[in-house]
């Protein structure tokens, strides 16, 4: 059975670099097993070799933060996505796979589609992710980073080659659940998040609460 072990490990240092992520970790498995990296549910590295204690990451940036977890999985799991079967913890995201077939010779590409707010209409200028037709087959689109938590409108369309923009076909519609951590608190002019005064022995802390 293809299993993520949580146990036995402990991120150990994470730096971040524009849009790429690196996380060092331990390990109690020796060389075991190889690693993977998730953001949230979503695999976002793994390792090339058992002794490798440190992925780097593509990662967009997100005003609502994602949990991020490294899992040991066996040498032969390596590449496999074991996301859903993850802890439920705050996931930013939403994930659509559609079959397609019989499209027309002018076809040119798939949108993904969303509502801007939790329970809004599908805004048809907020296209989060495109795919190329290829011919017949299953297309998996992935939305940017979402929030507040709640449920989202979301539509997947195809477009043909016509100019500008092409013609859109008939949409699929269907919503995701997006659970999303709160926004980070604001950055104060210093740069600091919050600031901190003690008097008589009673600390205040001054900071900003995100819309």
């Amino acid at each position: 059975m293809t299993t993520a072990f949580l146990g036995g490990l402990a991120i150990s240092s994470v730096r971040w670099m524009g849009t790429t992520i690196v996380v060092g970790f331990t390990s109690t498995y020796g060389e075991t097993y190889h690693y993977q990296l998730y953001a949230g549910r979503l695999l976002v590295a793994r390792t090339v070799s058992t002794t490798q204690r440190q992925l780097t990451a593509w990662l967009v940036p997100s005003e609502y933060p994602v949990h991020l977890t490294v899992v040991a999985v066996a040498v032969e799991d390596v590449d496999t996505d074991l996301g859903n079967s993850l802890p439920i913890r705050p996931y930013n995201r939403i994930e659509q796979t559609v079959a397609c077939s019989s499209w027309p010779a002018d076809a040119n590409s798939l949108e993904l589609r969303l509502g801007t707010t939790p329970g809004g209409a599908v805004d048809d200028s907020n296209v989060h992710a495109r795919a190329l037709w290829n011919g017949d087959g299953d297309y998996t689109l992935r939305s940017d980073p979402l929030g507040p938590s709640g449920e989202f409108n979301a539509e997947i369309v195809g477009v043909d080659n016509a100019l500008a923009g092409g013609n859109v076909g008939s949409a699929l519609a269907f919503s995701g659940t997006v659970l999303a951590y709160p926004p980070d608190v604001p950055l104060q002019s210093d740069g600091s998040r919050f600031s901190v005064s003690v008097d008589s022995q009673q600390a205040t802390v001054t900071f900003e609460i995100p819309d």
